[in-house]
């Protein structure tokens, strides 16, 4: 079964104002070459530690609010996406089943958000659009093809917290074995 859910105020308000700030003051790095290459997005992250207390935290708002239990949080990151029209639709490999998305910081439009795509005929055709708000969480199961609304134009930077979820426990020690580049 696939979805696509969203909650606003996902997290408490003073909660999200400590997230917020601290999204806006870490170092951040870009993914490996091949991987923004292939993307051709624009966009840098900060890796969260394994279990640390936001991630917990999201653990235990999804399970809350999407009545889902996960199992296994395979990585969280901050994320910054600069502004592009390049890009494309994508689904998120195995190990990943789900992904939960909070967006942080940026203007308030449409195409600041999420967008979740159909492929037919080699053509991927918008379906459906979640627009930016902060504090918004998208939660949606990894098979459906979305990337970000930046694809569409008329968008400006964007700061979220990326959340991938599975299964694998190996996906851990693979992402440790990964060099990243510093900005």
């Amino acid at each position: 079964m696939s979805f696509v859910f969203i909650k606003d105020n996902f997290f408490e308000k003073d909660i999200f104002n400590i997230i917020l700030s601290e999204s806006q003051n870490v170092p951040y790095t870009p993914p490996l070459n091949s991987l923004q290459k292939k993307s051709e997005f624009v966009w840098h992250r900060h890796v969260l530690p394994n279990k640390c207390e936001l991630q917990e935290h999201v653990k235990k708002l999804i399970k809350k609010y999407f009545f889902y239990t996960v199992e296994e949080m395979l990585l969280s990151y901050y994320v910054v996406l600069d502004p592009t029209n390049s890009g494309f639709p994508h689904v998120d490999q195995k190990p990943i089943t789900h992904h939960c998305l909070i967006y942080l910081k940026s203007q308030d439009k449409i195409n600041n958000g999420t967008g979740f795509y159909i492929k037919k005929d080699d053509k991927f055709i918008l379906d459906t659009s979640v627009g930016f708000k902060p504090n918004r969480a998208v939660f949606w199961t990894s098979n459906i093809y979305h990337a970000p609304l930046h694809i569409e134009g008329d968008a400006s930077k964007r700061y979220a917290l990326a959340n991938f979820i599975g299964t694998n426990k190996s996906f851990q020690e693979e992402l440790k074995n990964k060099k990243y580049e510093s900005v």
